[in-house]
């Protein structure tokens, strides 16, 4: 259990970094990290999935997990 939820994390991770270094600092909402690791992972977690992963907000903490520079966008609508 541990193995296939470290993956994920590193899976996730790897995700966020690769769409801020290649796609111009690109900051994925929630929404879009679950539909993106649904691509990856073969099936598409659910919101409580990605808490788990990621206690707390899971787009900025696996930012700041990532390495990445803090979060600019403003959250709700």
């Amino acid at each position: 259990m541990f193995f296939l939820g470290f993956n994920r994390f590193r899976s996730n991770t790897n995700y966020l970094r690769d769409q801020h270094i290649n796609n111009g600092g690109n900051e994925p909402n929630e929404r879009g990290i679950m539909k993106d690791m649904g691509k990856i992972w073969g099936s598409k977690p659910s919101s409580k999935d990605m808490y788990q992963l990621f206690p707390g907000t899971p787009s900025k903490q696996g930012r700041k997990i990532a390495g990445l520079p803090q979060s600019t966008r403003k959250g709700g609508y």
